[in-house]
């Protein structure tokens, strides 16, 4: 099964922002623009960008925010969860996917509040 990455929308980290592996979409999103700014001060900001670039990500690799079935959160101030999740159910109002939220001593940059990985299932 041959498996295939979408490229960073910026150079600054080589990383992918999505990989897709037969039926399943894996991807890692920051609350950063294309340039590799941080876009919002606020987790509910942050948040917000975060899950539009998932959505974003995920129709390039043919599918949508209904796919996911699991996400990862990562925040460095476990208490932004409140903030997160009221987002969260903006984004997933009826039927919610999987999800763990780990607070983290830092991320890549002291002004990211949010870092998220999700996992989508494309189909056959």
């Amino acid at each position: 099964m041959p498996v295939r990455h979408l490229p960073p929308a910026f150079d600054t980290l080589p990383i992918a922002k999505a990989s897709i592996a037969g039926s399943l979409v894996f991807c890692t999103v920051v609350p950063e623009d294309d340039s590799g700014a941080i876009v919002g001060a606020s987790i509910v900001e942050q948040a917000r960008v975060v899950f539009a670039k998932l959505a974003e990500t995920l129709k390039e690799c043919g599918c949508e925010l209904g796919a996911v079935v699991h996400v990862t959160v990562y925040l460095p101030d476990i208490a932004d969860r409140g903030g997160m999740t009221q987002v969260w159910r903006e984004v997933f109002p009826d039927t919610p996917p999987a999800r763990a939220t780990i607070g983290v001593s830092s991320l890549a940059h002291p002004d990211i509040k949010i870092e998220i990985t999700a996992i989508a299932y494309k189909g056959d």
